[in-house]
């Protein structure tokens, strides 16, 4: 700051301006590329773990249910406030605290080209926030994602417990 006090110039006191803008850009720009790069985390963090949840294979389609819609809420860029639904053949499974809101983002769940069901995630109706930019675009893909994962895994569940159904048959 002395070093600045002796600028006497115009042109020296403007170059200065704008290496403080540079410097202030790039600190912007990283601050906001460490935030995009922290929620990409929770994203795949929660990808895997619904991936290692489909993994076990004495897992119910309910308990399955019952453990992804927990996973979901800390994936979201405001996890504190994020509360989670998985409906899937008229049952409903929610994360806590979960109520209705106007601040959604929610599909559809399609099995066996049926729909079955829905994923919501939603804030409260009193989050004070933006409306419009509640939700990140990367966080309507992750959405997408996970219905689709969870169609996958469902479909297969599905044709697993009717084989064990069919081989119990054969059996009795």
């Amino acid at each position: 700051i002395t070093e600045y006090k002796n600028l006497t110039n115009k042109k020296e006191i403007q170059d200065v301006l704008n290496e403080t803008k540079d410097i202030f850009y790039l600190i912007c720009k990283s601050l906001y590329l460490r935030f995009q790069l922290n929620e990409r985390v929770k994203e795949l963090s929660c990808l895997h773990k619904i991936s290692k949840l489909a993994e076990q294979k004495d897992l119910s389609i309910s308990d399955f249910l019952s453990e992804t819609v927990k996973l979901l809420p800390p994936a979201w860029q405001y996890p504190n406030q994020a509360r989670a639904r998985i409906i899937y053949n008229e049952n409903s499974y929610i994360s806590d605290n979960f109520e209705e809101s106007d601040l959604s983002i929610k599909t559809d769940i399609i099995v066996s080209k049926i729909q079955s069901g829905s994923i919501e995630v939603n804030y409260p109706q009193d989050f004070i926030h933006s409306a419009s930019f509640v939700f990140l675009k990367e966080e309507k893909h992750l959405i997408d994602t996970i219905t689709q994962e969870l169609s996958i895994v469902l479909n297969k569940k599905k044709a697993e417990a009717e084989s064990k159904n069919l081989e119990m048959q054969l059996l009795h």
